[in-house]
């Protein structure tokens, strides 16, 4: 039995791409319907239920939480409810209910971690209230009712700036039509308990870009590697400094801001990228690696797509998100991590770019893209910044569901001016000609598993002393001087458990305090 078919086939799945920075899809809890990121950098799932007045679930009386890097949170009792996604119903399914949630990002009712059963907050908080309640992920139950089929998911992601379109394609347990080549494609080992692998290097501009791993704990990194998360929850891609220097330093006019980790660069900016892994070229898109998200005054300004790693909060090397994964088709096999005796999970990957191809057509899209950008947001010209948010996902690095921050702009020859941004999401801002307010921009980017100045005790269970600690605390954030011009971006980092998060707007939740790697260092070989 086919254990789903592609969304752009019968949307099984309402598979949908929001803005071009959250890829959605929805869940059914006793008929009523619910928008959730999916997000493969964390484990967990858990629903803004505010108003949706569920009949036929079960409270257990258990306090689940998601707490991300701006401390926002998802925070309310796991609840059994059957749920239905796509062709599947699981019985009794666990999620954490959490009306009200800070996290939605406006965008979505709630997030679906597809990571793996070890990531999982909820799990291991079952396991500390000694509870007999199941706590495998919804993906985990899925694959358990057919464990015949192959227990892989793919993502074929559209590429739009505007709107709610089809998302492009996702599959559970079977190839979309056309790409089967990529069950010949090199099998990318996953040597740590999230989706993390060895990459080779990134080619920018015909120049081959390498350097010395960061290391990743209790994983040997072969000697000329470097590790990479494959994380679907974040927009803006996260890449060492020397990487990000190589796409955007000797651009004209472009600029690094110490405080967001980014280039701001001209919108026109074209790029020749590649990513190098097992010794094939993966070629980007020029067009995702320049992103418009403000103006200043009827002027677009851009900020590269890779944001520079932050050592105090750096998780491996590379986190790859939309910018990579939207010139992907990506197969993610779940091995022993879902099924005891299969072998260890891997990543294989398709190339979906023409690099000739892309860079001729650069120019007429970006183009396009921009006007896009100006129409939808020269409205707003003269007041305060209207926000789109992106979210991003990552299960053992800390993820940021939606988080409103106040960013302040400062110019020489203008007063202070301000507006609420979703932290966890790049908002599209319009501002003042002298003043530009910005978007903060989410990525996961943690790996941190005790929460900050006591959120979580001991045993790692919230009291109601601790819940008043996860009061979003969002502090600023990005200062981007350019003559008249200042960029803000919000960037919080925190440590502790982390879980799930809207996709498109990065930071990751924070891990739970157990050990989640393996025992013995993972060993790679050819």
């Amino acid at each position: 039995m086919q254990l789903s078919a592609s969304s752009t086939s019968d949307d099984v799945f309402d598979f949908e791409n929001i803005q071009g920075k959250l890829y959605t899809t929805t869940i059914h809890i006793n008929g009523q319907s619910f928008k959730v990121d999916m997000d493969t950098g964390s484990s967990d799932l858990w629903i803004d239920t505010k108003g949706a007045n569920l009949t036929g679930t079960t409270d257990t009386g258990i306090l689940g939480a998601i707490v991300y890097e701006d401390l926002s949170s998802a925070v309310g009792n796991l609840t059994l409810a059957d749920i239905t996604w796509g062709n599947f119903t699981v019985k009794d399914q666990v999620f954490i209910s959490a009306p009200g949630t800070n996290a939605t990002l406006g965008l979505r009712d709630g997030l679906l971690g597809l990571g793996p059963q070890t990531l999982s907050n909820i799990s291991h908080t079952l396991h500390l209230a000694n509870s007999s309640v199941n706590g495998a992920t919804l993906l985990d139950n899925i694959f358990s009712l057919y464990p015949d089929e192959p227990n892989h998911i793919t993502f074929l992601l559209t590429r739009d700036i505007s709107g709610i379109v089809d998302g492009g394609d996702f599959t559970i347990g079977e190839i979309v039509d056309g790409f089967e080549a990529i069950s010949a494609a090199p099998k990318l080992p996953v040597v740590s308990n999230r989706w993390l692998t060895f990459v080779d290097a990134m080619i920018v501009n015909e120049k081959r870009v390498t350097a010395p791993s960061a290391g990743f704990p209790n994983v040997e990194v072969p000697k000329g590697k470097l590790t990479a998360i494959f994380d679907t929850g974040i927009s803006l891609d996260i890449a060492p400094k020397t990487f990000v220097d190589a796409m955007f330093k000797d651009v004209p006019g472009a600029f690094f801001d110490e405080d967001s980790r980014l280039y701001v660069v001209p919108c026109d900016t074209k790029l020749n990228v590649s990513l190098v892994a097992g010794d094939i070229e993966y070629p980007i898109h020029p067009v995702d690696l320049v992103s418009p998200i403000a103006l200043n005054g009827s002027d677009p300004l851009c900020v590269g797509g890779f944001m520079a790693t932050d050592e105090n909060t750096a998780i491996g090397d590379f986190q790859f998100g939309d910018v990579v994964l939207r010139n992907l088709y990506t197969l993610f096999d779940y091995g022993n991590w879902s099924r005891a005796g299969d072998g260890q999970p891997f990543i294989q990957i398709l190339s979906l770019t023409d690099a000739d191809k892309a860079f001729a057509e650069f120019d007429t899209m970006q183009s396009a893209r921009v006007e896009q950008f100006l129409a939808a947001n020269s409205d707003d010209s003269s007041t305060s910044a209207s926000s789109v948010s992106t979210s991003t996902s990552s299960e053992t690095a800390v993820d940021t569901s939606s988080a409103t921050t106040t960013a302040s702009s400062l110019s020489p020859a203008s007063p202070v001016a301000t507006s609420t941004i979703p932290l966890t999401s790049v908002a599209s801002t319009s501002v003042p000609p002298t003043t530009v307010s910005a978007l903060a921009t989410s990525t996961g980017v943690g790996n941190s598993k005790d929460f900050a100045a006591g959120a979580v005790s001991d045993n790692n269970s919230i009291s109601s002393t601790d819940l008043n600690n996860l009061i979003r605390n969002s502090y600023i954030v990005i200062g981007l001087l350019g003559f008249a011009i200042v960029l803000l971006i919000g960037v919080v980092v925190m440590t502790s458990m982390r879980m799930m998060a809207p996709r498109g707007g990065r930071y990751k939740p924070i891990i739970p305090p157990v050990d989640d790697h393996a025992s013995t260092p993972y060993r790679y070989s050819d």
